[in-house]
């Protein structure tokens, strides 16, 4: 770092040396414009002094962070009261007095009996006719000169009965009636001297509707229900001749 403002030092001396120079040249040639030139002094040199060495500057220690103090500002809560007025009283109404109801207390409900009532007997109703068919059969032994159906009328306590009339007939024939059930309650009705097939319509009758020997088609006063009976035509099969009773209702 000397060296080098030696170096500036010396620069300076030697510029000031030659602007020196060059103003005594130029003394010259004014000297000879003018006719009565004066004789210009030479410059006294001046030593410039040397500058002094100027101390390097220390470095300077770089700041150390100081932690700046945060001081907390509490913020004030305020407060604000929410002003709730009193609850007025309310006045409790008296109760007014209740009369007495003068009406004597009804009684008590008598109990009711947990026994089950028994359905009083349905009336069965009246038969439709005055008699029914109770029984149905062939005769047990053959017959091979006959076709025929018979039977016995009884009363409702099984007497025999006798005066009913009985009518018969098949499809295709109009049919016939028999007499009137003896005094034993029997009857019957030859259908043919030879023994036939055939499905036979039985039913009790009202003579005042239906004349002995028929024809049945123009009954009308019935006084049983009606059945259907089946003869055949070979006499060893015993179904010639076929059994009907008749009951009162």
């Amino acid at each position: 770092m000397k060296s080098k403002k030696n170096r500036v030092a010396i620069l300076m001396v030697a510029i000031a040396i030659i602007v020196g120079l060059i103003a005594c040249g130029d003394g010259g040639r004014i000297g000879q414009v003018t006719p009565t030139p004066t004789k210009t002094p030479k410059p006294t040199f001046t030593a410039t002094p040397l500058p002094t060495d100027t101390p390097i500057p220390t470095d300077t220690p770089l700041p150390t962070d100081t932690p700046t103090p945060v001081t907390p500002t509490n913020t004030p809560v305020i407060m604000t009261a929410t002003f709730t007025p009193a609850p007025t009283d309310t006045p409790v109404p008296i109760p007014t007095a209740t009369t007495k109801p003068t009406s004597k207390p009804t009684s008590k409900p008598k109990p009711t009996s947990t026994k089950t009532a028994v359905p009083a007997p349905t009336n069965t109703p009246l038969p439709a006719f005055e008699y029914r068919t109770i029984h149905q059969t062939a005769l047990d032994s053959k017959n091979c000169g006959s076709t025929g159906i018979k039977g016995t009328v009884y009363s409702s306590s099984n007497a025999p009965t006798a005066g009913v009339y009985i009518a018969v007939w098949t499809d295709g024939w109009s049919g016939t009636v028999s007499n009137p059930s003896s005094s034993t309650g029997t009857w019957d009705v030859l259908l043919n001297n030879t023994p036939v097939p055939g499905n036979w319509h039985v039913r009790a009758v009202n003579p005042a509707t239906c004349p002995t020997g028929g024809p049945v088609a123009t009954c009308t006063g019935w006084r049983s229900d009606e059945i259907v009976v089946t003869t055949y035509a070979d006499c060893n099969t015993n179904v010639q001749w076929i059994v009907v009773d008749f009951k009162h209702n």
